[in-house]
């Protein structure tokens, strides 16, 4: 995994901010550990599952005890999903341990093991502005001119775009510097990483320092929001495509921008204004605005359109040659934003006549708002006592985001599902 070493945006009143690369700037976590598994023992722990070498990624978040042993850990991310990258990890952590946490000390970290084979790293090609810094400054601390740093981790799409961010650290914790820095990923564009000539996706590590010199006289409160979430309604595959530029269409050149939006009472985006594209002068800025129109969430009550006035709303646009073909489907890694619960997986396998594991595959297109439709198995385990028609029952339980953080569309793609049931074990005989 590569870290890539520079400093944030440094917040000082009394002078304009500014972008600092500094290569000799070690990763501000490295001295919080008392005790981390050593290379053998992280080989020992993947290699068994590693099966290519494509990129793989996991994340597990653990608690911080006194005496700084990690406890309650769990699988927050995997990458390939159900890889077995995720458990590996996992049993790594009992070899991990930091210094004994102070006041101010984080009470929960992330153990991250990711890596990838490439022939050239990722690098930076755009990094956001000092006003972009500011709109995503946790609004508390400005106030208190409380400075503040936090490390993240990411994948970076071949398109460049930043994405599947979790918060490594962030210090002080709880202050909010670590949603912070999240924020302002879709200001940001990578160089992808390159393996045979061909851009790759990579994972990167990047620290980020916040700085302030004095409490700050006036901040806009607007909250940023991540624009990957289940909206109502957002453009289609079809529809990015259709929008894409009539210039950049001819030299079949891709690009990106990001729009910032206000909302509207009813729920749609308004008054947007773009704050990056790359590269400039293809039409890219106009198209992203003509989609932003697209998305819509859904507004219940008085309530939600009095808090939709103090949201803003950062939207990611990906233009990607590939989606000038018709026989390919470029759409985004989406994300859960429901799943089954417990008691709905146990209604639908009620009928499921096995024991223990019971898994299925389905293939299924996403439609608008996120839901499941078309749904096909393509393996069930065991065969033949129901599996296939349990999995297929619990797809209207399951809903994905429609619009990735690396700002590709999800409605008119297809996801693979796997679905694992643990069937209740029976009940214990009374005794006589």
């Amino acid at each position: 995994m590569r870290a890539i070493s520079w400093i944030g945006l440094a917040m000082v009143v009394a002078a304009a901010p500014a972008w600092a690369a500094d290569k000799k700037r070690p990763d501000a976590s490295e001295a919080n550990w008392a005790s981390r598994p050593t290379e053998a023992e992280v080989a020992a722990a993947l290699n068994p599952v590693i099966k290519t070498d494509a990129l793989y990624r996991a994340v597990v978040r653990c608690g911080v005890a006194d005496d700084g042993a990690l406890t309650d850990c769990r699988i927050e991310r995997e990458t390939p999903a159900n890889s077995g990258v995720g458990a590996a990890t996992l049993s790594l952590a009992p070899k991990y341990r930091r210094k004994p946490p102070g006041k101010s000390d984080p009470r929960e970290v992330r153990i991250i093991q990711g890596d990838e084979s490439v022939d050239k790293a990722a690098d930076w090609l755009r990094r956001p502005t000092p006003e972009q810094l500011l709109a995503v400054f946790p609004t508390q601390a400005y106030r208190r001119g409380q400075s503040g740093k936090a490390i993240i981790n990411c994948i970076v799409t071949v398109q460049g775009a930043l994405t599947d961010c979790a918060t490594m650290e962030e210090t002080p914790a709880g202050a909010g510097f670590g949603g912070a820095a999240i924020a302002l990923t879709p200001q940001s564009l990578m160089r992808p990483a390159q393996k045979g000539g061909k851009p790759v996706a990579s994972v990167v590590n990047m620290p980020i320092n916040f700085r302030m010199d004095g409490p700050g006289d006036s901040f806009a409160t607007r909250r940023v929001i991540d624009a990957a979430i289940a909206w109502t309604e957002a453009p289609t595959y079809d529809e990015v495509a259709e929008a894409y530029p009539a210039k950049a269409r001819a030299q079949r050149k891709g690009g990106r921008a990001t729009v910032a939006c206000d909302m509207t009472g009813e729920g749609r985006l308004a008054d947007c204004q773009t704050i990056s594209a790359d590269p400039k002068g293809y039409g890219f800025e106009a198209a992203a605005k003509l989609l932003a129109k697209r998305f819509r969430l859904e507004v219940r009550s008085d309530e939600d359109r009095k808090a939709a006035k103090g949201l803003e709303f950062h939207v990611p646009i990906v233009f990607d040659p590939g989606m000038l073909d018709p026989a390919t489907r470029v759409v985004g890694k989406p994300s859960w934003s429901s799943l089954p619960t417990q008691l709905q997986l146990l209604a639908a396998f009620k009928d499921v006549k096995a024991a223990g594991s019971s898994r299925a595959v389905l293939d299924c297109a996403v439609r608008a708002g996120g839901v499941l439709g078309d749904c096909k198995v393509t393996s069930e385990t065991p065969a033949g006592v129901g599996v296939a028609a349990a999995a297929l029952g619990a797809t209207p339980s399951f809903r994905l985001t429609t619009w990735t953080a690396e700002g590709l569309p999800v409605v008119g793609g297809r996801v693979t599902i796997p679905i694992r049931y643990e069937a209740p074990a029976p009940p214990a005989p009374s005794p006589k």
